[in-house]
């Protein structure tokens, strides 16, 4: 198994554990509630909190992002996407073609969210 089917096994094991398996790793474009929604790297972030670059779900015209850090409580825990910005960037970008999503649609996805009022 080499590195990225790892990873995605290791994303899908997450998934499970955080939102319901048909919103997430669609082949088709994914639509949540009649909205789009996107891989967001939150360029912002200090990896060092979470030993990484943590993904986040942005759904389009809702406010603000999800970022995937998992809840202790229920022995979740973050998603790393890479050591590195453009590392974390690239596996995003790949993630949301694999959905159907476009870097032009997910810029509007995430433009869309920082518009709506909290």
């Amino acid at each position: 198994m080499n590195r990225l089917d790892e990873w995605r096994r290791d994303q899908q094991e997450h998934a499970a554990q955080m939102l319901p398996q048909e919103e997430l790793f669609t082949e088709e474009v994914p639509m949540t509630l009649n909205r789009r929604w996107c891989w967001y790297i939150a360029p912002a972030q200090d990896p060092k909190e979470h030993g990484g670059f943590v993904p986040s779900l942005v759904r389009e015209d809702e406010p603000g992002h999800r970022p995937m850090t998992g809840d202790p409580a229920k022995l979740q825990t973050p998603w790393i996407w890479g050591n590195t910005l453009t590392e974390a960037q690239e596996i995003a970008r790949q993630q949301n073609e694999r959905l159907g999503i476009t870097d032009d649609d997910a810029a509007d996805i995430v433009a869309s969210s920082m518009r709506k009022p909290r």
